[in-house]
């Protein structure tokens, strides 16, 4: 019996990244046009988003004058996700707090100036939603037989997932970073086995649970396994 329900296509917003080239150049434009860009903190207390500027940018460091932030939080050496908004695009990308300095209506961060930006893609997709009893397993990346945490697959894609896991779970992930899955949609087939990068991460709608959007990794020998990926999709079409 399957675990999977009923198969969806449409079109969605797909995270791809940019060249390093094209990120250059876009944060040269950025620069010019003193873009605007969110911040997100993640530190103990939390904290709103700070809205800011880009006013200059200086080796490995990109300075944004933003609103004060809360009373009472430090963000030195903070990690941040962040979106760029330039030329009537969005760009994502990750940094961290390098240095602040407090000024009359709000404060200067310093922080680390990305290498990589990354932008949306509108494309067509084939997702089959799955039973709340299909678990994903999360490890390191390549571990595919030892995993940290797990979480309910909602649906799934040539080209990644999305799984409900606990909170505490996901803030030991970072947007980008490199992760093992291990899944069953055929259960005749078994498990599924592939890298894929964290690309989102939103509240799961249940209290204490956030969903994470997963990017599988195309690689050459991840070849069979989306084989397997597509056989199980496709059989459902």
């Amino acid at each position: 019996m399957s675990v999977m329900g009923v198969v969806n296509s449409g079109t969605e917003n797909l995270v791809i990244d940019l060249t390093e080239a094209q990120s250059a150049q876009l944060m040269e434009k950025a620069l010019r046009a003193k873009a605007g860009v969110a911040l997100r903190p993640k530190v103990e207390r939390g904290v709103a988003e700070l809205i800011g500027r880009v006013v200059e940018v200086r080796g490995d460091v990109l300075v944004v004058e933003a609103g004060r932030p809360e009373q009472g939080i430090d963000l030195r050496s903070a990690y941040c996700n962040a979106t760029l908004s330039v030329i009537g695009g969005e760009y994502l990308f990750s940094t961290h707090v390098l240095d602040v300095q407090r000024q009359d209506a709000g404060v200067l961060l310093e922080v680390s100036r990305p290498l990589l930006l990354q932008t949306w893609q509108r494309r067509r997709f084939i997702r089959a939603s799955v039973a709340d009893s299909a678990r994903v397993f999360i490890g390191a990346p390549g571990a595919f037989d030892q995993h940290h945490c797990e979480g309910a697959v909602l649906n799934v894609s040539h080209d990644g997932l999305a799984c409900r896991v606990e909170k505490r779970a996901a803030d030991g992930r970072e947007i980008g970073e490199t992760v093992s899955l291990s899944f069953v949609l055929e259960p005749r087939q078994g498990a599924i086995e592939m890298n894929a990068a964290i690309k989102g991460k939103t509240p799961g709608g249940t209290e204490g649970t956030i969903i994470l959007g997963m990017q599988f990794e195309n690689v050459e020998h991840a070849s069979e396994q989306r084989a397997r990926l597509a056989s199980a999709l496709g059989s459902y079409l």
